[in-house]
């Protein structure tokens, strides 16, 4: 098993997130910069930080949805690097189901 860090009973950990959450604006810079649309780009210049929190409600959000995935195909399965998952397996027609609705999961997979 990988590293692994528990945040729960150490709530400074946490502080020093948001603190460096507060002191880098740039995640949202560096994500909707880029964007097509003009208007999000002035947005997130006149709100970094604002646009910040949205980018970390986002990640939330896509590790909400990456865990709903691994319940889904159970705790063995979701242990597994995708390409050793047995393609014959429940897990795996489970996951291929629901990778036509997040995606993500694959590449989130390889960080998570």
């Amino acid at each position: 098993m990988g590293a692994s860090i528990h945040w729960k009973n150490h709530p400074k950990r946490d502080a020093r997130l948001l603190d460096w959450i507060d002191k880098n604006d740039r995640a949202a810079q560096d994500i909707l910069s880029l964007d097509k649309d003009l208007q999000i780009r002035k947005e997130v210049a006149k709100d970094p930080k604002g646009f910040g929190i949205l980018v970390l409600v986002h990640f939330n959000s896509l590790k909400a949805n990456y865990q709903k995935v691994n319940k889904a195909i159970g705790a063995t399965a979701a242990r597994l690097p995708f390409e050793e998952i047995d393609t014959e397996s429940r897990a795996y027609k489970t996951l291929f189901m629901m990778l036509q609705r997040f995606p993500m999961w694959k590449r989130l997979h390889v960080h998570w």
